[in-house]
C-alpha cells in the first residue's frame, strides 16, 4: 500500500512555549492558529480543559503585538 506523506504535519506542531519569544512574526501567528484551531476542536466537544490554549493564545497575541512594536517587521 502506497502511503501519501502529509507535508502539512510538519507545521501543526507547538514549540515550547519557553521557545515563542525567539519565533519571527510568521512563526508566532502558525503558533496561535495551531493553538486556536485546538481550542476550537476541544471547546466544541465540551472539554473544559480547552481553556489552557486560550492562556496560551493570550500569551502568543501579546508577543505578536510586541513584535509589531518594534522595528522588527518591515513594510512594504
Amino acid at each position: 500500500m502506497n502511503e501519501i506523506l502529509d507535508t502539512t504535519q510538519e507545521n501543526k506542531s507547538i514549540v515550547p512555549e519557553d521557545q515563542w519569544p525567539e519565533l519571527a512574526l510568521d512563526e508566532l501567528i502558525t503558533q496561535k492558529n495551531i493553538l486556536y484551531d485546538r481550542w476550537e476542536f476541544l471547546h466544541s466537544k465540551g472539554n473544559v480543559g480547552a481553556k489552557v490554549f486560550v492562556q496560551g493564545i493570550e500569551k502568543l497575541d501579546q508577543l505578536i503585538q510586541a513584535k509589531l512594536n518594534t522595528n522588527e517587521v518591515s513594510y512594504f
